[in-house]
């Protein structure tokens, strides 16, 4: 699904937040602060939060198992970051290996979160920290405006300018069993993470959740 989204993956991201996706990519690297070693980005697709994540001058290393994104993440960093192929539920990276982690949109898409945040505590060495932007749960005000984007604006776009207009129908199904942004920290918590903290946008709709792995 992910390989037939690829032509206009970005631009639709771009369309479906109102150009905010770069922001949130931004705010991402700039809350995991100065790197000094491996910087693993998580599910990279095209390499967006990759190109974002040079700014705190850690080797930066995306990984996705989708081919077609791999190929765009590969010309687009251009020698800048290593690109590689891997399963978040078996990341082929020793434990301890990785300095800091990053994810972005990704989380939802896995098929046993538990797994996908252990193998995450697993290779990051002891006080590394782990960023994770991802859709949540809008409260308030915020709820019926953004249900309505979801439900309806995110398929209509995606029936216009995507070859795969079921993607985005699937996008917004894919937040319904995901958990809330409160839950979610204590899922991260009980993989091996602690000081787990987020802040959230658009009324909690996204969240940047930050948390550092067990034991320095």
């Amino acid at each position: 699904m992910f390989g037939r989204t690829v032509a206009r993956y970005d631009l639709l991201n771009t369309l479906m937040t109102g150009g905010q996706d770069a922001a949130w990519r931004r705010a991402t690297a700039t809350a995991l602060g100065a790197v000094d070693g491996v910087m693993l980005d998580l599910g990279c697709g095209t390499g967006a939060l990759a190109e974002a994540l040079l700014a705190t001058g850690g080797r930066v290393v995306g990984l996705d198992f989708s081919p077609p994104m791999l190929a765009v993440a590969r010309r687009r960093a251009a020698g800048r970051w290593d690109v590689l192929a891997g399963d978040a539920l078996v990341l082929p990276l020793a434990e301890g290996s990785v300095a800091a982690a990053a994810t972005a949109f990704t989380l939802r898409n896995v098929v046993d979160l538990p797994a996908a945040l252990a193998e995450l505590a697993r290779v990051l060495r002891p006080g590394g920290r782990l960023a994770v932007l991802e859709l949540s749960h809008a409260r308030g005000l915020w709820r019926l405006p953004l249900a309505a984007h979801r439900e309806v604006l995110v398929p209509l776009l995606g029936r216009l300018l995507s070859s795969d207009p079921g993607a985005y129908r699937y996008l917004p199904a894919s937040l319904q069993p995901f958990p809330p942004a409160g839950e979610l920290a204590a899922r991260i918590a009980a993989a091996g993470f602690r000081d787990v903290r987020w802040r959230a946008w658009f009324g909690g709709a996204v969240a940047l959740h930050l948390a550092d792995r067990v034991g320095a």
